[in-house]
């Protein structure tokens, strides 16, 4: 949740400051994995991986937490493995997703994740958006996908598997907004412990998926191992910075960010590779980067109705918590 001293104008700038911070480590910690899986170093473990991520990001929290950079917050237990299993669901059906789609229809249910965002926040919370929001983010899943959808050939397995990780996404992210509300939790005192519950589910993916006995007798050079640890750290940045865009904007307006990185990444393809322009990627490009600046006008028109401001006691009780869940944080 943003500081309540700080003015609108401060607010969106750190905003945008951790909303870029977050596509750096995206692309670092792609990077550095992809790295990992290629000779010479060839660790295909992708579960395995996955759980050390998330036990580094635990980690990387305990130090943080020895420095006194937060203090610890805790709330119920079930909050966090609801938050730990739609978060490794979400990563595992999504890989899945990947393997058994193409990369059209991949980007096709990725993306969706707007929409879903969009109905689950009605269904559970009652939250409602105006028909001039929603029109803004129809506009901005049109243009992504008017610029990268090029073909839609899928799977009934992966169609599946890319709509459940679609939805485990969306829940994991309004969970995300709802619990930092409701218990007044800071970004890193919600991810810390609950990174722990992540990586115990992850692990026992691992344990099942990959192959224990070629996973101890990989060649663990220093690079390698180097290597592993990057990866980890930029996933660490890469959860916090994901947790503080959500918990000091939205979900929505996180997955609206994330459509502008793919804009981001075409632009950059055109304008410093010289990769080829087509009509149908200029249309998609200029209608999503103008429904995603119609989005962001709306968004400060109502940062500055300060009467309709949201505190964490007036949010809606209809997610079906417990009377324990909403009086935890002690």
């Amino acid at each position: 949740m943003a500081p309540s001293g700080d003015t609108v104008e401060l607010q969106n700038l750190k905003n945008g400051a951790y909303m870029l911070l977050n596509s750096v480590t995206v692309l670092l910690c792609v990077a550095t994995t992809k790295l990992v899986f290629m000779p010479p170093y060839n660790f295909s473990y992708v579960h395995t991986l996955v759980s050390f991520h998330f036990f580094w990001t635990w980690a990387c929290g305990q130090v943080c937490q020895r420095m006194g950079l937060f203090d610890s917050h805790l709330i119920p237990t079930r909050s966090y493995l609801k938050l730990a299993c739609s978060q490794v669901g979400a990563v595992c059906l999504i890989n899945l997703s990947l393997m058994h789609n193409s990369m059209g229809m991949y980007q096709v249910l990725k993306f969706g994740n707007i929409a879903l965002i969009c109905l689950i926040e009605f269904v559970w919370l009652g939250i409602s958006y105006q028909p001039a929001t929603l029109i803004s983010l129809a506009g901005v899943l049109g243009g992504i996908y008017i610029t990268v959808v090029t073909e839609l050939e899928f799977s009934l397995l992966g169609f599946l598997c890319g709509l459940l990780g679609a939805m485990c996404a969306a829940i994991h992210q309004v969970l995300t907004k709802h619990y930092q509300s409701i218990h007044s939790v800071s970004a890193m005192q919600l991810l810390h412990p609950q990174a722990a519950y992540s990586f115990l589910v992850a692990a026992l993916f691992a344990l099942v998926l990959d192959p224990l006995n070629q996973l101890m007798a990989h060649d663990y050079t220093p690079q390698c191992l180097l290597l592993i640890v990057l990866s980890g750290t930029f996933a660490f940045l890469l959860n916090l910075t994901c947790y503080l865009v959500i918990g000091r904007t939205s979900p929505v307006t996180f997955g609206v960010a994330g459509c502008l990185k793919t804009v981001g990444t075409v632009l950059f393809g055109i304008l410093v590779l010289h990769q080829q322009c087509t009509v149908k990627n200029a249309v998609g490009i200029l209608l999503a980067t103008g429904s995603s600046l119609w989005y962001a006008q709306l968004k400060l028109q109502d940062q500055k109705r300060s009467s309709l401001t949201i505190k964490p006691g007036d949010l809606p009780h209809s997610f079906n918590l417990s009377d324990d869940e909403e009086k935890a944080g002690s």
